[in-house]
């Protein structure tokens, strides 16, 4: 998946932790950005149908992802739904998400990526604002409080490394200008968890690219992939 949680749980925690942040930084590059999305309705699916069921067969895929190499199980593409993906945030959420970020859910579309949480900004503030760092300072003071953070992203995938651009955020049913989203990003995701959303991301070793579809994405793999230098412009 991305956050600096994972990264420092991956000097003791082994591959599937690895494999976590690789999975979910290849379909929404991290967690940290897909919970600025919001879903239509009550969501992908009504929460009676999460399980940890489903969330146990997300781990299992993770860990074949994970594998540096493409295995017993060929080149076999991996398909995720939204289903497996919002079953292992609520049973496995808390083990990975920042703190103040609550209730997540993803969505995943043909042609866009998105999904949904409750904020808590003042948390997010305490834990995050540098005392030099006046803008950040600035936006804390802006935006406070409990909220429902929602946006959409595009994501494109070749040659073995996907790119995501952000669209259509929104603060409660406010939609954020352009200025503001970027100073969000900038604060609450590319500082905090360097990530940067204007570079290309490398896909899990083995996959070639993703295809999203209603409800899930598939992970085509190849034995022989090799990461282009451009990637997705």
């Amino acid at each position: 998946m991305v956050s600096a949680l994972i990264e420092k749980r991956n000097s003791h925690r082994g591959p599937l932790d690895r494999g976590v942040r690789l999975v979910v930084n290849a379909v929404v590059l991290g967690l940290a950005v897909l919970v600025w999305a919001r879903a239509l309705g009550r969501g992908p699916e009504d929460a009676s149908e999460l399980s940890p069921l489903a969330a146990r067969a997300l781990e299992a895929k993770i860990q074949i992802l994970a594998n540096s190499g493409t295995g017993a199980g060929g080149s076999q593409p991996i398909v995720i739904s939204d289903l497996e993906a919002n079953s292992y945030l609520k049973y496995r959420g808390r083990d990975f998400l920042p703190l103040g970020v609550s209730d997540p859910q993803v969505r995943i579309h043909p042609d866009r990526v998105s999904g949904a949480a409750e904020v808590d900004f003042n948390q997010l503030n305490q834990t995050g604002v540098k005392t030099d760092d006046w803008s950040a300072k600035l936006l804390a003071m802006l935006v406070t409080g409990k909220q429902r953070v929602a946006a959409d992203g595009r994501l494109e995938t070749a040659n073995g490394q996907a790119k995501l651009k952000i669209e259509n955020v929104q603060l409660g049913n406010t939609t954020l200008p352009d200025w503001l989203v970027t100073a969000l990003l900038d604060t609450y995701v590319q500082k905090r968890y360097h990530v940067d959303l204007s570079k290309p991301l490398l896909l899990p070793d083995h996959v070639t690219h993703i295809e999203l579809g209603d409800s899930r994405a598939t992970f085509y793999r190849s034995p022989s992939k090799q990461s282009a230098a451009g990637g997705p412009q």
